[in-house]
């Protein structure tokens, strides 16, 4: 045995890492990964902005909660501000034009500032667009860049800080729960836990059959992403978002990153964008831009994994002690990880769940695993 801890992690991604940091609060914790890097698949492959204006109702509820950490983390967190104003102009083409209304209150129900522009207004903050293509745009003025590196790496260092391990090279290979402890092969060494989180993304079914429970069902799709030229000096741009959930383009590095926010079921690994994806993101940037990109000078992928009902899990299998969830982010973990640890820490030292997010309109069963038996 390399050690016995109160709590061991597994995966050090976004969740993980988060989870990891909130639960040395109260224990001694290990967190492992597979990689010989944190954040090496879904969060280091993240777009990295914080918008109310998309997701799901719980999602949106746990982004909310999580905003004054992310704005105002503990001191020594982090070297600089993790979040930079980046709004998001939701702009309408095509069929989305005659669902304004719906649209909007859907939106307005979470973002308070929102404005609707014609596409004169929307031309002015994003030039490119195509007038006979927009037809309108909802402004969300209270959205961030966020610096996933910066996030990730404050929670780390500060696991570190709070005497926890993080120990990289380290695939769970078998889980075998014995008097009331948890036995973790790992190809780096056995060690022992009380508690096992679950924090694996789209592997996150494979290990939990290694505890053996029964899987959630989780699902990894791909999402291909590309960075094309900018014309000239984008970095005051906000970040553009089609309806529909088609695609959308933001600054980066002073190139337009764009997705066409596709979802094909793979196996997990390490996703690649392919020549279809990327054809589909140029050909919807083309159609309502008057950008005509020549080149791709930088493509990559990465897997969301998304329950059945599309919403994460956060909470102790029903049928297997010692075993905790937290999967099912569907690529909102890095705006969620705040709350989402909370919720981890507190359940897993036996803590009630935290009230603050009660009050916010998030319950227990609504994160429960419970709810796929």
């Amino acid at each position: 045995m390399t050690g016995a801890f109160d709590v061991a992690v597994i995966g050090a991604g976004i969740a993980g890492a988060s989870a990891a940091w909130a639960c040395a609060g109260h224990g001694r914790v290990v967190l492992l990964e597979r990689e010989d890097q944190a954040g090496f698949h879904s969060t280091g492959r993240s777009a990295g902005i914080f918008s109310l204006g998309h997701s799901v109702d719980l999602v949106r509820h746990l982004a909310s909660a999580s905003l004054p950490f992310l704005g105002s983390p503990p001191p020594g967190f982090a070297w600089a501000p993790l979040l930079a104003p980046r709004p998001v102009l939701h702009v309408a083409s095509g069929p989305e034009a005659g669902r304004l209304d719906a649209h909007r209150a859907d939106l307005g129900r979470h973002v308070p500032d929102l404005a609707l522009l014609e596409p004169a207004g929307a031309l002015a903050l994003c030039p490119v667009l195509d007038p006979v293509a927009v037809s309108w745009a909802l402004l969300e003025s209270s959205a961030w860049d966020m610096d996933v590196h910066g996030l990730l790496h404050g929670f780390l260092s500060g696991l570190r800080a709070r005497g926890g391990e993080v120990r990289l090279d380290a695939a769970v290979t078998g889980l075998e729960r014995r008097d009331g402890a948890w036995t973790i092969r790992t190809a780096s060494g056995d060690l022992r836990a009380e508690v096992v989180v679950d924090a694996a993304g789209a592997w996150g079914d494979r290990v939990a059959a290694m505890a053996g429970c029964r899987p959630l069902g989780l699902a990894a799709l791909r999402r291909t992403a590309a960075l094309v030229d900018a014309p000239g000096d984008v970095r005051a741009w906000p970040m553009v978002k089609v309806l529909g959930d088609v695609l959308y383009w933001k600054p980066d590095g002073g190139r337009l990153l764009v997705s066409p926010m596709d979802e094909v079921r793979e196996e997990p690994g390490d996703a690649r964008a392919d020549d279809e994806g990327v054809a589909i993101a140029m050909e919807r940037l083309v159609g309502v831009t008057t950008l005509r990109p020549d080149h791709v000078p930088h493509r990559w992928a990465g897997h969301r994994t998304f329950t059945p009902d599309r919403c994460p899990v956060a909470g102790f299998d029903p049928e297997v002690p010692g075993f905790f969830w937290l999967v099912g982010q569907g690529g909102t973990g890095i705006r969620t990880a705040p709350a989402l640890a909370d919720v981890a820490a507190e359940l897993v030292a036996s803590r009630p769940f935290p009230p603050d997010l009660v009050e916010r309109g998030v319950r227990p069963e609504a994160l429960s695993p419970r709810r796929f038996r």
